[in-house]
């Protein structure tokens, strides 16, 4: 979307129109949603749905607040990361069903669909690098998939994040250096 309708957009939300709004919705929602996805791959579909539905009316009722200091996708994807970090705080409190308990390994093995056993190097490639990712903090995740994955810039990612240029770059850098560690033989 042109910035300059996307500002048109947001003036008119702000002033009240509904459909505006609900433009800018269609145009980012998806893209947040992606980009939530990649730094909190723990949570399932549901749970990113509803981190960045609550965002985008968060958003709408605070579209006031918005300065226009940043991108309107900058703005909505700080506050859906932070609804994925109270999410995944919740989830981490949750109890994780045992092994054992053959009824939820059937939900699960039911769950998921059979598209046969034919891995391709991009799907085992793209399995390794997720799991090198998993073993980030989710702060030094969220720099390393806004800056490679979305391409935002230091500032950007700072702003979205709502911490210093310098601790973005020091994330990334500490990220970085850990995931050739993880990765070892993959990043030759």
């Amino acid at each position: 979307m042109d910035k300059n309708i996307e500002e048109v957009l947001i003036e008119e939300a702000k002033k009240g129109c509904p459909r505006s709004f609900e433009k800018l919705y269609n145009e980012h929602w998806e893209h947040v949603w992606n980009t939530i996805r990649s730094i909190f791959p723990g949570l399932c579909d549901e749970q990113i749905t509803d981190c960045v539905s609550d965002a985008f009316v968060r958003a709408y009722q605070k579209l006031s607040w918005f300065r226009g200091e940043s991108l309107f996708y900058t703005w909505v994807s700080r506050i859906a990361y932070y609804c994925a970090c109270d999410e995944h705080k919740r989830m981490r409190r949750m109890v994780v069903v045992s092994i054992d308990d053959q009824e939820a390994l059937s939900q699960l093995a039911n769950s998921t669909s059979a598209t046969g056993a034919k891995f391709t190097l991009t799907s085992v490639t793209r399995v390794v690098i997720n799991d090198a990712l998993m073993e980030l903090t989710p702060a030094q995740r969220a720099v390393v998939i806004l800056k490679d994955v979305e391409g935002l810039e230091y500032a950007e990612i700072a702003e979205a994040l709502e911490i210093p240029v310098g601790t973005v770059k020091s994330r990334l850098n500490a990220a970085r250096a850990r995931l050739r560690a993880i990765l070892g033989d993959w990043t030759e």
